[in-house]
């Protein structure tokens, strides 16, 4: 019987954390693409809370240090790149992820892309 092969699925998941706590599913949806042998970039949105305000929450701000060193904004690039888009994000920070699908214009006609 020959062996079937599929071509490699192109997996981003975009995700915005403060804590921690949604970089951790964020992580575990990453760990299932690479399982499936998908391709994976794991991008973190901006905050788009002030500097200030930040600094004021020490926990926010110790977390936000180590993810800027570990992840990058997503770019327009990678959502051309992706053939999958995962988005996580938390209940109490929704803005950050309504700008990112906004931007992404998910259900709009001009915003799908042919393959």
């Amino acid at each position: 019987m020959p062996e079937f092969s599929l071509a490699p699925v192109n997996v981003m998941v975009v995700f915005y954390s403060r804590y921690g706590e949604t970089e951790r599913l964020a992580l575990a949806a990453g760990l299932g693409a690479v399982q499936a042998r998908a391709n994976l970039r794991l991008r973190r949105l901006k905050d788009l809370a002030g500097a200030a305000t930040i600094e004021r929450d020490p926990r926010w701000s110790e977390s936000l240090e180590r993810m800027l060193a570990d992840y990058i904004a997503p770019r327009e690039i990678d959502a051309d790149w992706a053939d999958v888009i995962l988005v996580a994000s938390s209940p109490d920070s929704p803005a950050e992820t309504e700008q990112y699908m906004k931007a992404l214009r998910i259900g709009d006609s001009k915003g799908v892309r042919d393959r």
